[in-house]
């Protein structure tokens, strides 16, 4: 039953996203082997015993995939502008891994991931 509430609850969250303009994310662990964040998007832990990125579980790409972070800055129309953070795998391959409001917090969140994937951030 716990898979069935989790799952449950994952399709509420992105039927809300689409629903409503709520752009979050969060930096939950932030630990030299782990990091997890959850964002509006879904729970992501980049892990870096194996070198992989999961969202909900489930392999998204390897470190050795990614080139740089990306952070650009996004217009949400008549809600204003959120803070997008990406992975960059190439010329047109990004993974967003989601957005936020708060500048900082996003900055903070594509610098965390950029020191354990050891790639450099860029801001588009």
């Amino acid at each position: 039953m716990p898979g069935f509430t989790h799952t449950l609850s994952e399709g509420l969250l992105w039927l809300t996203h689409l629903v409503l303009p709520i752009s979050w994310m969060r930096l939950n662990v932030d630990d030299p082997r782990r990091l997890e964040i959850t964002s509006s998007r879904g729970h992501v832990v980049v892990d870096s015993y194996r070198r992989v990125i999961t969202r909900r579980g489930r392999v998204m790409t390897h470190f050795d995939e990614i080139k740089f972070i990306v952070l650009s800055k996004e217009r949400r129309g008549e809600y204003g502008i959120v803070w997008a953070v990406r992975l960059h795998r190439g010329p047109f391959v990004h993974i967003k891994l989601g957005t936020c409001e708060d500048d900082l917090d996003a900055g903070l969140i594509a610098a965390r991931i950029s020191k354990a994937l050891d790639v450099p951030v860029k801001y588009w």
